[in-house]
């Protein structure tokens, strides 16, 4: 595999080393078991599942092209009207994976609270800033980036929730 190939997506490794913050890059292939889900991907680490995050992209139900990233652990299910309060939107659902690819450019499978643009704002769970460190996308399927949440805070300049 070549190394582009297992590299985190441009955006993503231009803002982490613009930050100067310590982080790690994870390749699932290069895991001691196969990962399919996130829960492989937290046992094949000896983690707690709540480290390994999920990274959602909401847009507005009017059509007005307006979205939001959502980052929290991979549990979790995420509280639409809740958020939607939070960024003074209208009622949100699930993004296409057209728009997802036209706004971030990331795989589904990939998406990150990291390198979207100023117009698109990021949400952070409160309860990630409990871990040391925590695991999110790298606008790659199959690779998971190690940072501390409160530079990912910084980074993505997010909001926390609740």
């Amino acid at each position: 595999m070549d190394q582009a190939a297992i590299a985190p997506h441009h955006r993503i490794e231009r803002v982490l080393r613009a930050s100067g913050f310590p982080y790690r890059v994870y390749a699932h292939h290069e895991c001691a078991i196969p990962i399919a889900k996130p829960s492989d991907f937290a046992t094949a680490l000896g983690v707690a599942i709540e480290r390994i995050t999920k990274t959602i992209l909401l847009t507005e139900q009017s059509g007005s092209g307006r979205s939001v990233l959502v980052c929290c652990p991979s549990p979790s299910r995420v509280d639409m009207p809740q958020i939607a309060a939070l960024v003074g939107y209208r009622r949100l659902q699930m993004a296409s994976e057209q728009h997802l690819a036209e706004l971030l450019d990331y795989p589904r499978h990939g998406v990150s609270p990291l390198g979207a643009p100023e117009e698109c704002p990021v949400i952070l769970d409160a309860a990630l800033l409990a871990f040391p460190s925590i695991w999110i996308g790298a606008g790659s399927a199959g690779l998971e980036i190690e940072l501390a949440p409160g530079h990912v805070q910084t980074i993505a300049s997010a909001r926390i929730f609740p």
